[in-house]
């Protein structure tokens, strides 16, 4: 029988003993046994591209988009330690060429994968520290006549990507450092590469350390090292360009959002290694919003995000006054205010904890649950 799901399609495909090569293919398995499920329905699978489009494309600057950003960073937590989310991705890739194809140029709609899907994992000990994987329902091989044949197979990507919503790096170790890919303005003229959290997020101007690109934890260092890093056909950057906005976008705003949930408990299932095994409970997530307003419904949502009142650590800010010199060895003096170096004069003011934004709209905790309805 076919898979209900790409996550019962991807269990039942690498339990498969071929796998064990990659390193703990099961671990992948457990953890999509363990996940709680969410399947997005084709409305809201299409509604991903205006959470991810609608308000970035009217900001008027690039610091406006990086405050956009900063702030579903922020707000960007997971439902629950171990969630998986799929959606059909012909249908939000449709949405984005239908709407925002001009914004997004590099679009194609030929040999791209049905569904995709997320499969998220919060630190066992940082509880605002995230690592995501991206998982296709098929792969893409070279053909003979030195094409791409799409073979129905689901696979991983070749990265996964990590997060914090506070500030501070990921406590994965980064595998790829200064990495970027090249860009080019609309006359084909050369610009500065873009670094891993502009591609990744999809905008060219962010720059942030909070992100990091990490190894998935089921590949084995030297199967990483020696077949993904070495002899992968694509660049697993460029694949992966813009993924976590959609991913932010849609953690940011899901309790915002109107929509439904419909629990699936299958009966049925696949035999496995000579045991029989039962198809994963998922909860389907159903659009509640007419198509004609997706775009103004998914602004809505991700304005009332960005003013969602949070609490902010104390941190040092840069004195845009005394700014401290590039090449000076710092020896620094504080006081209850200030940090100021001895050599430069160059200082740093502290700025105390806060709250920042609007405590009517809603107020984002340390940890939080979606609630409007049961999930699986």
């Amino acid at each position: 029988m076919k898979p209900p799901t790409l996550a019962d399609a991807f269990v039942k495909e690498w339990s498969r003993p071929i796998y064990q090569r990659v390193g703990d293919p099961m671990f992948l398995v457990r953890s999509l046994a363990a996940a709680r499920k969410f399947v997005l329905d084709n409305a809201m699978s299409a509604y991903l591209a205006d959470l991810a489009w609608a308000s970035l494309i009217t900001t008027e600057n690039p610091h406006k988009s990086n405050i956009l950003m900063e702030s579903l960073r922020q707000a960007a937590r997971l439902p629950h330690k171990i969630t998986w989310i799929e959606y059909n991705f012909i249908a939000k890739q449709k949405r984005v060429a239908e709407e925002y194809s001009k914004h997004n140029p590099v679009y194609r709609d030929e040999n791209v994968a049905d569904k995709e899907g997320w499969l998220c994992w919060q630190h066992p000990k940082l509880d605002t520290a995230f690592m995501f994987l991206g998982i296709s329902s098929h792969s893409f091989r070279r053909n003979d006549l030195g094409g791409l044949s799409r073979v129905p197979s689901p696979q991983t990507a070749p990265m996964a990507i990590a997060w914090r919503s506070d500030d501070g790096p990921p406590p994965w170790p980064r595998f790829i450092r200064g990495a970027s890919i090249p860009a080019f303005d609309q006359n084909g003229n050369a610009l500065s590469p873009l670094t891993a959290e502009a591609v990744l997020c999809g905008v060219p101007s962010y720059h942030n350390d909070n992100i990091h690109l990490v190894r998935p934890p089921h590949y084995s260092v030297k199967f990483f090292d020696e077949t993904i890093l070495k002899n992968h056909m694509f660049n697993p950057l460029q694949e992966a360009a813009g993924d976590l906005r959609y991913i932010w976008s849609l953690l940011a705003t899901i309790n915002d959002i109107k929509i439904t949930f419909e629990s699936v408990k299958p009966t049925k299932g696949f035999v496995s290694r000579g045991r029989w095994k039962r198809f994963c409970d998922h909860t389907i997530v159903h659009l509640q919003v007419p198509a004609t307003r997706w775009r103004k419904s998914a602004a809505q949502v991700i304005a009332i995000s960005r003013r969602r009142a949070h609490q902010v650590r104390g941190f040092w800010r840069k004195h845009w006054k005394r700014p401290l010199l590039a090449f000076c060895e710092h020896e620094f003096e504080a006081d209850e205010a200030h940090i100021t170096c001895k050599h430069c004069g160059g200082q740093r003011i502290w700025i105390h904890e806060h709250m920042r934004g609007d405590a009517t709209l809603g107020f984002v905790l340390h940890d939080y649950s979606v609630e409007h309805g049961a999930e699986s």
